[in-house]
C-alpha cells in the first residue's frame, strides 16, 4: 500500500493564473520513521540533476558575449537546480538569461544592461521593501515578475512563485 502527503499545492484563479500557494517546509511525524521510508526514488526513467551551479565557461562565455558580469543566486528554493544561462539580444545591446527549474515549475533570472528599465506593460505594479533597497512586483501571464537593481545593475525575476520567495531569491543575487 502507498501513501502520500501533499507538500506543495497551488490555488488557481478562475481567469487562469496562480492565486496563491503552500509550500510545506518542515515536517514532524512525531514517532520515529524508518528512514528507508523517506528515501527518494525518481519516477521510472527520470534522471536527477547533479548540476546545482553553473558551469564557470558557461559563464564566462556569457561575459564575453554581454559584457555584464553574471550574478546568480545563491539561495534557490528546494527542487530548483540551475538550468542554464545564456546571453540574448535586448534592443541594440545584449541581456544575461538563467533558468532555475524543480521539474515542474521554472524561474528566470535576467540580468538587463545598465540603465535599463523593464517594461511590465499595464500590469499593476508593486513597490517592495527588499533587504538592502525596493523592488518593483508585476503579476503577468508567466507568474509575478520582482525587478530591482542592486550596485548600478538591474536584475528582474520572473515564475510562477509566491512573492516572499521571489525576494528570498533576489535578496540571495550577488
Amino acid at each position: 500500500r502507498e501513501n502520500g502527503l501533499i507538500l506543495r499545492s497551488k490555488l488557481l484563479r478562475a481567469g487562469g493564473g496562480v492565486a496563491g500557494e503552500t509550500v510545506v517546509k518542515k515536517l514532524s511525524l512525531g514517532a520515529k520513521v524508518d528512514e528507508k521510508l523517506l528515501s527518494f526514488t525518481p519516477a521510472k526513467g527520470q534522471v536527477p540533476s547533479e548540476r546545482l551551479a553553473a558551469d564557470p565557461g558557461e559563464l564566462e562565455l556569457t561575459r564575453k558575449e554581454s559584457g555584464l558580469e553574471p550574478s546568480l543566486p545563491s539561495w534557490l528554493p528546494g527542487g530548483f537546480v540551475f538550468d542554464d544561462i545564456e546571453s540574448v539580444p535586448y534592443g541594440k545591446k545584449k541581456m544575461l538569461h538563467a533558468r532555475f527549474s524543480d521539474g515542474l515549475d521554472a524561474v528566470s533570472l535576467f540580468q538587463l544592461p545598465p540603465r535599463s528599465r523593464p517594461n511590465f506593460g499595464k500590469a499593476a505594479v508593486e513597490t517592495l521593501k527588499l533587504g538592502d533597497g525596493k523592488g518593483q512586483l508585476a503579476w503577468l501571464p508567466e507568474g509575478h515578475a520582482l525587478s530591482w537593481t542592486r550596485d548600478g545593475r538591474r536584475f528582474m525575476l520572473v515564475g510562477p512563485l509566491g512573492a516572499e520567495t521571489l525576494k528570498r531569491i533576489t535578496e540571495s543575487v550577488r
